[in-house]
């Protein structure tokens, strides 16, 4: 049996993306004779798990508070507590193009000064502070128990040196994985400033220069790392069981009682920055060819965003369906009877990397996919590799995809007909956790 102390920022219950890549690892790894001792932080998230769920196969300890020294936690927190209650503060009506790649130039001479103050007091993140607080509940697991292998989980940067630290003083070897970049992050705000950007580029190859391994999620994220090349392997975000055909159209007259539209699903959450704008400027070029028979089914939050939007642009007001914030149930319901899943890329510095975790689950729903999204990116790649759909940044191209399924009533199932089930099944948490014993092994061995 391998001992393995587990350090991450999200957890389940959390409902978050890091949260449901370990909640799923360590499920599969503990199937595997591994026993898992976790670390989190107390999170505030909507619970879509229940708790007792996870005590069947995991020891979890949570840290209350790891970031109350950071100033850009807390003034992140102060702001949102203002906002919340300034009820006469306008809504926000500035969606009516993508937003510039930085937003730092929009600053005053004034907030700039301040950013920059703030960003050293923190540096080299706001989650610095917190890896004595995994420091101190580590130093208890181990002693209580005889750990094999410690894992930190990044997003947070304070795991990993928590890891980095508990390594050096217990002489464990330490695994970094990294499921987004930290100097090639998106929204890293080091990057505004070129003397704080490159000291952060020489922490993290110190630090990561510590690590036994480093895994990614994808290739291009991997491109953006600064560690030994050699230390470096992927592992992919996965989905739970396994993918198999189904060429079934399923529709719950509950959700989409008109056959005669396209009815097009998202779940999940939006901001600014996801390149949601040319798929609603498709939706327009469609309605202006054939009429309105497109429904695009929204669950989730931040509907405002694509709302402005849609109406910046005079889009039909039936096209865009709010249903809000669902459980999971009612979200797999959706998707088992949408015609289409869009999903949405990134716009800005590093947006290549991203591979927007919800693409697993509609790689095992069986149904055909719209990415949104350069060609050149992780979720491109994986909507190409598994032949589940089209990629496209192009409205006109976009909009051309969907009068061709418009047009031909059996196009969705000749596209279900191509999906390739082996690469999709690659996927399944059951094979990335394959891959995760056998890189713990090595490791330890």
């Amino acid at each position: 049996m391998k001992n393995i102390l587990l350090l991450v920022s999200y957890f389940p219950p959390d409902n978050h993306v890091g949260s449901w890549r370990w909640g799923r690892l360590s499920k599969e790894l503990v199937k595997k004779n591994c026993r898992i001792h976790v670390i989190s932080s107390h999170n505030k998230n909507d619970a879509f798990y229940e708790w007792n769920e996870f005590n069947k196969y995991a020891s979890i300890s949570r840290i209350k508070k790891p970031y109350n020294t950071s100033i850009r936690y807390n003034y992140s927190k102060l702001k949102s507590y203002f906002n919340f209650f300034d009820f006469k503060r306008s809504l926000n009506t500035t969606f009516k193009k993508a937003p510039s790649q930085r937003k730092y130039d929009e600053l005053s001479n004034l907030g700039k000064i301040r950013r920059f103050i703030s960003l050293l007091i923190d540096f080299p993140d706001f989650s610095w502070s917190s890896s004595k607080a995994y420091y101190y509940n580590g130093s208890q697991i181990i002693k209580d128990n005889k750990i094999d292998i410690i894992i930190a989980s990044h997003p947070y940067v304070g795991c990993l040196r928590a890891a980095k630290k508990l390594s050096n003083k217990y002489n464990i070897p330490w695994v970094a994985d990294m499921r987004d970049g930290w100097s090639g992050n998106l929204f890293s705000p080091y990057s505004e400033f070129k003397y704080l950007f490159k000291l952060l580029k020489i922490q993290e190859k110190r630090l990561l220069s510590t690590s036994s391994a480093v895994v990614v999620i994808n290739k291009q994220l991997a491109n953006y790392i600064l560690c030994d090349k050699n230390k470096i392997k992927l592992i992919s975000n996965a989905f739970t069981g396994i993918a198999s055909k189904n060429n079934e159209r399923i529709y719950n007259s509950k959700l989409f009682n008109k056959k005669n539209h396209i009815n097009i699903v998202f779940s999940g959450g939006i901001k600014s920055d996801h390149n949601f704008y040319k798929f609603l400027d498709a939706i327009k070029k469609f309605n202006e060819v054939k009429g309105d028979f497109i429904r695009f089914h929204y669950y989730g939050k931040r509907f405002d965003m694509l709302k402005f939007y849609s109406n910046s642009i005079c889009l039909n007001e039936n096209v865009l369906i709010d249903h809000g914030y669902v459980s999971i149930k009612d979200i797999d319901e959706a998707n088992s009877s949408a015609d289409l899943l869009v999903i949405f890329g990134w716009l800005g510095r590093c947006s290549e990397t991203y591979q927007t975790g919800k693409i697993f689950d509609y790689l095992k729903s069986g149904k055909p996919i719209i990415g949104i999204d350069n060609k050149n990116s992780a979720l491109s790649d994986t909507i190409e590799k598994c032949n589940v759909g089209l990629v496209s940044s192009n409205s006109d191209e976009i909009c051309d995809f969907l009068l061709k399924i418009y047009e031909n009533n059996h196009s969705i199932e000749k596209l279900i007909s191509k999906f390739n089930y082996q690469e999709i099944n690659k996927f399944s948490v059951s094979e990335t956790s394959e891959s995760y014993l056998s890189l713990i092994n090595k490791v330890t061995s």
